[in-house]
């Protein structure tokens, strides 16, 4: 879904193949930043950081025995397999084949978002709360876009180093169309209350295997077209 101002910012950003310029036009690629992968937690991410306007892709891992999520695969993921739809659950490369999100790998390194208690599908727990420090990139937070033209209101959820990193790269590109009430840091999401944070419903799209959700005020992904 094509959404003005902020796709275009998006696209724009992109912490290990985040939301890239669709199609491969010329132009200059942006010098890329380096944002945190690992966590606390016992570590299988063979990486300790992700860049910014990366390409994605490399060599494909089990994660050893004694890991968290041990078994399973990890890495591989490209810059152009890392849109989704507004089903949680979308975003993956056609390689990994998933058909249960909760028991799949991890092509971009990072894990799929939660939401607060009770808003994961009968899930919770499945990849710790919104505040667990274990998770790549660092706990759960989010990033609230307003239009200065019509007060429409975005949100990004995402590990806290992706989020930072969007706020960086929409500042820098997207100053003079967004209201001075945006975000100018992480929001911590286990510091928003359940019926104030972004729900499930009003995802627009999920990107990197259902690591990073767009939601919309006001939109209602179950409502039909």
């Amino acid at each position: 879904m094509f959404i003005p101002i902020l796709t275009n910012a998006l696209k724009r950003s992109t912490p290990v193949t985040l939301f890239p310029r669709k199609g491969g036009g010329g132009g200059r690629t942006p010098k890329g930043t380096s944002i945190p992968v690992t966590s606390s937690g016992k570590g299988y991410t063979g990486k300790g950081s992700a860049t910014t306007y990366g390409g994605g892709g490399g060599k494909v891992i089990t994660i050893p025995s004694g890991s968290t999520f041990s078994g399973r695969s990890v890495g591989g993921g490209t810059r152009s397999s890392i849109y989704g739809t507004s089903t949680y659950g979308s975003g993956y490369p056609v390689s990994y084949s998933c058909r249960d999100v909760y028991a799949c790998g991890f092509p971009y390194y990072y894990w799929p978002v939660v939401y607060p208690v009770g808003e994961n599908g009968g899930h919770d727990g499945a990849y710790g709360d919104t505040s667990n420090t274990t998770r790549p990139g660092g706990p759960m937070a989010m990033a609230t876009f307003i239009s200065n033209s019509d007060n429409t209101t975005f949100w990004v959820i995402a590990d806290n180093s992706t989020v930072a990193a969007l706020i960086t790269t929409i500042d820098t590109n997207c100053t003079s169309y967004l209201s001075s009430a945006s975000s100018s840091s992480p929001v911590p999401l286990s510091a928003v209350s359940s019926t104030s944070a972004p729900q499930p419903e009003q995802a627009v799209e999920y990107y990197r295997a259902s690591s990073v959700v767009l939601s919309l005020a006001g939109y209602n992904n179950s409502a039909g077209p």
